[in-house]
C-alpha cells in the first residue's frame, strides 16, 4: 500500500490548493506546530512544502530593541545602559 504525502492529504481531506490551505490557516492564526499536528507531519516537513510552493509563514514582530529607548541612548550611565557600557573608574567616578 502506497503512503499517502502532506501534499495529497491536504487535497483530499479540504478539497483546495496547498497555498489556499495556508492561507486559510494563517487567517486562522494556526502556528506551525499547529498546522503539523492537524496534518499529523513534522514542523520541518511542513517548511519543506511551503518552500516547494514559495509560501511564506507569518513570523512575530520582533520586540524593540533597548537601542529605541531613550535611556539606553544618553552618555549618563544609568539602569538601561550600565551592562553596554566600558567600565573604567575614572569616567563615572
Amino acid at each position: 500500500m502506497k503512503k499517502i504525502t502532506v501534499e495529497e492529504k491536504i487535497t483530499n481531506l479540504y478539497h483546495c490548493s496547498i497555498l489556499e490551505f495556508f492561507q486559510q490557516c494563517m487567517h486562522r492564526k494556526m502556528e506551525t506546530h499547529d498546522i503539523a499536528k492537524l496534518l499529523d507531519c513534522s514542523v520541518s516537513n511542513l517548511r519543506r512544502i511551503a518552500r516547494k510552493y514559495n509560501f511564506h509563514f507569518h513570523h512575530p514582530e520582533p520586540t524593540p530593541m533597548l537601542a529605541q529607548n531613550q535611556n539606553f541612548l544618553k552618555k549618563k550611565l544609568n539602569i538601561d545602559n550600565f551592562l553596554s557600557r566600558r567600565w573604567r573608574v575614572g569616567q563615572y567616578a
